[in-house]
């Protein structure tokens, strides 16, 4: 007889996507009444540093992954990194890994898993370490609970990702699995240099939603840092929100609450919608376009 599983994660997902469905209803009528300036230049500006973004991304993980031996042609692993990522929308986030180590065939799925992490851990460094220097040149005063939050997990993730620490982590993971293969991970600075690049991404996605803002209203260039650190805290409790596809309604949800006494709510409501829309078309976009490079050139050096 088969186990009936209670489906809490349907539920939670259910219960916040009706929480903002009842927030923008119930804010409509200050939406319709807002005077709103688009500008087809900031929307544009925006898709653009969505992509270079994503882009750089995809340029650091080519720099971890070959720092543990995993050394695939570019567009194969352009085509596994950029699939991989669509999997993020389905609740659980492990579609995300499945997907990666399906499409890195004839590589080790356990070297695929490991340098996955590695990347996970040090784009979340980054992005607390982001937030940390927003919040040194606040545009506006904002609560210390911030700061703590910021410090504290740039903190757990630097110890994390410390390799004496890391590898032993990485052993009892494979011990665990009765897995007796050995990886070593790559020194502390290298790590250190890849939590600093990310920055630059985190720096990009910042002007995607700053430029996205400025869209619908005109927004001063000295709010970009303490948007850009309010974007990533409430990013990352989405991305830890495993009950919903990449952190879908809790990161507008939280938005709509953190952003409001900076921005007109219908601006917030308005952007935190087209920028999800912006992410989802942009990462679809890219995944096709190098799935498609990578099948027309394996066609042709088999015809070759």
């Amino acid at each position: 007889m088969k186990q009936y599983k209670f489906p809490y994660s349907q539920i939670l997902f259910f219960v916040v996507m009706i929480g903002v469905g009842w927030y923008i209803w119930r804010n409509v009528d200050q939406i319709n009444r807002f005077s709103f300036h688009f500008s087809w230049l900031y929307l544009s500006l925006s898709y653009l540093t969505t992509i270079l973004a994503y882009l750089v991304l995809f340029t650091i993980w080519l720099y971890v992954s070959a720092s543990f031996g995993l050394k695939a042609p570019v567009l194969i692993a352009a085509k596994a990194w950029f699939l991989s990522h669509l999997g993020k929308y389905v609740p659980g986030k492990i579609t995300m890994l499945l997907l990666r180590v399906d499409t890195y065939q004839g590589y080790s799925k356990h070297v695929v898993v490991v340098s996955t992490f590695v990347e996970y851990f040090s784009i979340l460094a980054a992005n607390f370490l982001l937030i940390l220097i927003a919040l040194a040149f606040p545009r506006e005063h904002l609560p210390d609970y911030f700061r703590w939050f910021a410090g504290l997990g740039l903190l757990f993730f630097l110890c994390l990702l410390w390799p004496p620490f890391l590898q032993r982590l990485i052993v009892w993971s494979f011990r665990l699995l009765k897995h007796k293969q050995m990886l070593t991970v790559p020194p502390y600075h290298r790590i250190l240099r890849y939590i600093c690049s990310y920055i630059v991404v985190g720096l990009l996605q910042g002007f995607t939603f700053f430029f996205c803002l400025c869209a619908y209203s005109p927004l001063d260039a000295s709010y970009y840092l303490t948007i850009t650190g309010i974007y990533f805290s409430v990013t990352i409790v989405g991305q830890f929100a495993v009950f919903t596809p990449s952190g879908l309604g809790v990161r507008e949800g939280l938005l709509f609450i953190a952003l409001s006494f900076l921005i007109p709510k219908p601006v917030v409501i308005v952007t935190t919608l087209t920028v999800r829309l912006i992410y989802i078309t942009s990462e679809l976009l890219l995944a096709t376009v190098f799935f498609s490079l990578e099948k027309i050139t394996g066609t042709r050096k088999a015809l070759i």
